[in-house]
């Protein structure tokens, strides 16, 4: 499978690309390659009436080749899931979209965004208006790992319209219904 990536002022050599952790690691590690870019509602100095979300630029750029399958080779498109790494345990952050879906026809530059998890130490009161800040050593930095691209393919699949559908022991029992 081979995935195309666009040259930058940020990936100039080979060793520029995303790296796994270890022979046998599922996921390519994504490094920032901005400061975080906190957008919300600044008040002033740093601290903000709401943040919305922290954005990190990577420099990636991609084009997923197709890649043939089947005893007929066909040709079929490969995307890109973008997941949060381990390490994210140790940050008040959580990927904005749980996982990312890069389409395998977007050119543009990855772009990952974070919620931050507010702490009571992140609330100061200033003149009766309360108000928050990110502390800088709970979120990620330029230069860090901040994700992993894992490689998918793109099925096509057909929607079919019925009047009923098969009855089943599960019916429509959801959630918590199969246990614990």
């Amino acid at each position: 499978m081979t995935i195309l990536v666009k040259k930058t002022e940020r990936i100039k050599s080979e060793d520029d690309l995303p790296q796994r952790g270890t022979p046998k690691s599922a996921g390519y590690d994504v490094v920032a390659t901005s400061d975080p870019e906190i957008v919300g509602d600044m008040s002033y100095n740093g601290y903000y009436n709401s943040i919305d979300y922290i954005q990190y630029r990577t420099g990636l750029y991609t084009a997923p080749q197709q890649i043939s399958v089947g005893t007929f080779f066909d040709l079929v498109d490969v995307g890109l899931y973008v997941f949060p790494r381990s390490s994210i345990s140790k940050y008040n952050l959580l990927l904005a979209n749980s996982v990312a879906v890069i389409d395998s026809d977007y050119r543009g530059e990855i772009l990952l965004r974070y919620k931050y998890i507010f702490q009571p130490s992140d609330l100061i009161v200033d003149d009766g208006e309360t108000l928050l800040h990110a502390d800088k050593f709970k979120i990620y930095s330029r230069g860090d790992k901040i994700a992993q691209l894992i490689p998918f393919t793109v099925n096509t699949i057909e929607f079919k319209l019925v009047d009923e559908l098969d009855s089943t022991d599960r019916s429509s029992n959801g959630f918590g219904s199969t246990g614990k």
